[in-house]
């Protein structure tokens, strides 16, 4: 809006009205960049804790695994 008003009215010759409209130019875009960052960086957050419970699940798994094949190799030796 801020772009088509600067292109539109071409009678704005106060400077204060332009840089509004520069900053509004500038701004504008830099804030939806910023807004989709925070949302990647969320999707990784949630990505990230669903590994953790992933990898706690597993180390779990591991470690029974472990304990059964020893009890195997006991059975086997006697």
């Amino acid at each position: 809006m801020s772009l088509l008003s600067m292109i539109f009215e071409t009678t704005l010759q106060h400077p204060s009205i332009w840089i509004s409209n520069l900053l509004g130019c500038i701004l504008s875009p830099y804030a939806a960049f910023q807004q989709s960052k925070l949302t990647q960086v969320e999707a990784l957050r949630q990505t990230n804790a669903t590994l953790e419970r992933e990898v706690s699940d597993l180390t779990k798994i591991n470690e029974n695994l472990k304990s059964s094949v020893q009890n195997l190799e006991e059975h086997v030796i006697k």
